[in-house]
């Protein structure tokens, strides 16, 4: 698997943002460190969009899988540090960065080729 241009990884992050709300009430968690918690009002809007992927038939269900992993982990994070999160703000750069450094790990761990 390659990384996608940057120009399709917007369109992949524009299309994967369509099943997202506006906003997320991010209030109540439960948070182990600053980087996991369990937001029960986060999972239940994102479990019926992680469920939904392979229904997005305009791109690569790989690419869309991993870039939906990426956006979700910085959200998740945002999450964590504020009672709301506008998933439609997502910060794509962060995005971009961790889907590349997710693509990498796999391909040192020889998961990918």
């Amino acid at each position: 698997m390659d990384i996608v241009s940057k120009e399709l990884f917007n369109q992949i992050c524009d299309r994967l943002l369509q099943e997202w709300p506006e906003s997320i009430n991010t209030k109540e968690k439960d948070v182990s460190s600053e980087i996991s918690a369990h937001i029960p009002e986060f999972e239940k809007v994102y479990d019926p969009i992680e469920d939904n992927l392979h229904k997005i038939t305009e791109f690569s269900y790989d690419d869309i899988e991993q870039i939906d992993w990426a956006m979700r982990t910085v959200l998740h994070l945002d999450a964590i540090k504020h009672d709301v999160t506008y998933p439609h703000k997502v910060d794509r750069e962060k995005v971009f960065k961790i889907y590349i450094r997710n693509l990498e790990d796999l391909r040192k761990m020889g998961v990918l080729d």
